[in-house]
């Protein structure tokens, strides 16, 4: 019985994954950012923020920050964090795994909410700096919901079964 039920959903999500391709959760928005190129350090004796910029789109359930060029002075930084400071993410020289100055750069860890802010720390100065060309901004509830993606066909996602089929959607979960 359970290979049969497991058998069921697979099929289903085949065939929902071949009419609709993959379920996004997301997509890019396009905006470009820059600090000076180079930046100049901060001057002596004030705050060591010499960029900041704030990404943000209502609702959305976390947005992810894509630096096509970052290269950053030896001790300068960069953070990406969300505006309480609860998550932050610290980035320094070329960046995450040093692909800053690779074809297609990086992104930086997601920051869950609908707003990241991005701050570059400088004390040394003289370097690139970075270039965020895109950041991706999670679906919003209403967008992500299960009844967004039930429907339509009469194929339908193992998710779609988890109110009217509770038996067969619990014994098809790994």
């Amino acid at each position: 019985m359970k290979k049969l039920v497991v058998a069921v959903l697979l099929s289903v999500y085949a065939a929902v994954t071949a009419e609709a391709g993959l379920l996004k959760v997301g997509e890019d928005v396009i905006k470009r950012y820059d600090t000076a190129h180079p930046y100049q350090a901060a001057p002596e004796g004030s705050a060591d923020i010499v960029f900041a910029k704030t990404m943000s789109f209502a609702g959305a359930s976390y947005i992810a920050v894509h630096f096509s060029r970052f290269n950053l002075a030896a001790g300068d930084y960069a953070i990406v964090r969300s505006p309480d400071g609860r998550q932050s993410f610290k980035y320094s020289g070329l960046g995450r795994g040093d692909l800053g100055e690779s074809a297609g750069g990086f992104w930086a860890a997601h920051i869950k909410g609908d707003t990241a802010i991005v701050e570059l720390h400088g004390k040394a100065g003289g370097a690139y700096g970075f270039t965020i060309d895109r950041y991706a901004r999670g679906y919003t509830e209403e967008e992500s919901s299960p009844e967004s993606i039930c429907g339509g066909s009469d194929a339908l996602s193992a998710k779609c079964y988890q109110a009217s089929e509770p038996t067969i959607y619990d014994r098809g979960r790994a």
